[in-house]
């Protein structure tokens, strides 16, 4: 069974070698859409420090009890292939979480907060390898944005504060020519993994 599975995976890797590589040089730009897995918190220099409440919804200070915080994350970009090997552009990206917290003698709801996080980042992406309509890369960006806090103790309460973050992606993969589906994985902003469609054009 082992001697299957090496067979297998040698022929694989000869098909994958042989395949041609593709510039998609006539297709210059690129626009993605993700959704972002592991996105909880901005991952940067700022965080919440007013009103009890320290850093992110899952490292909350608080007296009463905190339920479990859903959160969700995507984000939308765009890219310009400077060369066969380089692209650069931009992604706007919006994290949130809303968690309920719960009186710790009653258990009934005492509070709910709610988080987002939004963000502008110019991103730098580095093509290493490239075979057929597969294509390994790496990506890399800054980020400035604007986190904003919910809380509807005593009436609904707005704060707003700015931060500054990265994400960084060593790892990802498209399949596809025009019409294509990637996946990331790496730390940031963006969350720990994001899975996507694009198209190029």
């Amino acid at each position: 069974m082992k001697i299957n599975r090496a067979i297998i995976g040698l022929l694989a890797a000869i098909i994958f070698s042989a395949l041609p590589t593709t510039t998609h040089a006539q297709d210059r730009h690129d626009i993605r859409l993700s959704w972002n897995i592991g996105a909880r918190g901005n991952y940067g220099l700022a965080s919440h420090t007013s009103l009890g409440y320290i850093g992110d919804l899952d490292n909350t200070i608080y007296e009463p009890q905190e339920g479990k915080t859903l959160w969700i994350s995507a984000s939308l970009d765009y890219g310009y292939r400077v060369n066969e090997w380089f692209n650069i552009g931009g992604s706007l990206a919006w994290s949130a979480g809303i968690c309920n917290l719960y009186d710790s003698q009653t258990l009934e709801r005492w509070d709910t907060m709610h988080v987002d996080y939004i963000s502008i980042m110019p991103i730098a992406r580095f093509t290493w390898l490239r075979r057929g309509i597969v294509e390994l890369y790496s990506s890399l960006g800054a980020t400035a944005g604007i986190e904003h806090w919910v809380h509807y103790l005593n009436g609904k309460q707005h704060t707003y504060r700015p931060y500054l973050s990265y994400d960084i992606k060593p790892i990802g993969i498209s399949v596809g020519r025009r019409w294509y589906g990637f996946m990331e994985a790496g730390y940031g902003a963006r969350g720990i993994v994001n899975i996507g469609v694009g198209h190029r054009f």
